[in-house]
């Protein structure tokens, strides 16, 4: 194991001294990917003898939906050579980093950073991130686990983390299978088209911003068919919508070079009294499946010249 994780952290720093014939491991599909990191199958190396983690850093300790190139830093004693990092309950390796320089406000210690991302599948919930250092030999420190709090697929308001805070009262959320740009449409009560371009129930005066309650879709996913890893959209109520018929539609935007594309609709209402509450699906008109399932296709584009493909209509 040391041998390897020697070989495996020198790769990273010289990669020239490598050569061919190594089996590549690129990560794919784990939790969390550290950009420039080099990664291992299998558990971090930790030992009593190996140098430690002394310090680690974040903006925040939320991982939102999907979360791309959160910062994430740190220090060690300056006896390590790199630092490995995984999830302590999640997935199936580790990332190596090397280590940059001495902080000279802390002698005999030294820093770390790498910009990571994360997968739009983690449960929702807090989850250890682990550190360990590792030396020149191979050899891996005590680890250190930092708690982040990852937000659920379906905006919750990180109640899964913080269960005394409510989530939202009701989410539409569409979600699709493949890089195609879709936009979710609901025509509420009072007649507005709430979609991924005009994502306010309400229209604001200029210059004045929105009631951070207010209800609203929350992401133009794939919009200009830029890849987002999410390929969903949520029409967001904090508080109880008001009463009435809510017609549904999917629009085909932009094939984005997909031949075809399969969507799934689920509508989530908070249940029960905080913190035992949760979003859960409601039975939908006129089957009472929890989804509604559909199937779109590139020839059915319209470029947002039309609302799109209707789904079905609720009261709510």
């Amino acid at each position: 194991m040391n041998v390897a994780i020697h070989v495996a952290t020198l790769c990273l720093l010289l990669p020239v001294a490598c050569g061919e014939g190594q089996p590549a491991v690129s990560g794919i599909g784990e939790p969390i990917r550290v950009t420039g990191g080099q990664y291992i199958a299998g558990d971090l190396p930790s030992s009593a003898g190996g140098p430690a983690i002394t310090a680690t850093a974040f903006n925040n300790q939320n991982v939102l939906l999907g979360e791309a190139g959160k910062a994430i830093s740190g220090r060690a004693q300056d006896a390590a050579f790199a630092v490995g990092v995984r999830f302590g309950d999640l997935g199936t390796g580790y990332w190596v980093v090397p280590v940059t320089e001495p902080d000279p406000q802390f002698p005999g210690e030294i820093t770390f950073g790498f910009s990571a991302d994360f997968d739009a599948n983690i449960p929702a919930g807090f989850h250890p991130l682990r550190f360990v250092a590792i030396d020149a030999a191979g050899h891996g420190g005590a680890p250190m686990d930092t708690p982040l709090c990852v937000a659920g697929r379906i905006p919750d308001n990180l109640h899964a983390c913080l269960p005394s805070t409510p989530p939202p009262a009701v989410v539409i959320s569409l979600r699709w299978d493949t890089n195609f740009d879709v936009d979710l449409h609901v025509l509420i009560p009072s007649g507005v088209d709430v979609n991924p371009k005009s994502p306010l129930t309400q229209p604001m005066e200029a210059g004045t911003a929105p009631d951070s309650n207010a209800p609203r879709i929350d992401r133009d996913s794939l919009g200009g068919c830029v890849h987002d890893g999410l390929r969903q959209e949520d029409l967001v109520f904090q508080t109880a919508p008001p009463p009435g018929s809510y017609q549904i539609r999917v629009d085909p935007f932009d094939a984005c070079g997909q031949s075809a594309v399969r969507f799934e609709l689920t509508i989530f209402k908070a249940m029960g009294a905080c913190p035992a509450c949760s979003l859960q699906p409601i039975p939908l008109p006129p089957s009472g499946a929890l989804s509604q399932a559909g199937e779109l296709l590139a020839s059915q584009a319209t470029g947002g010249a039309s609302s799109g493909l209707y789904v079905l209509s609720v009261s709510l």
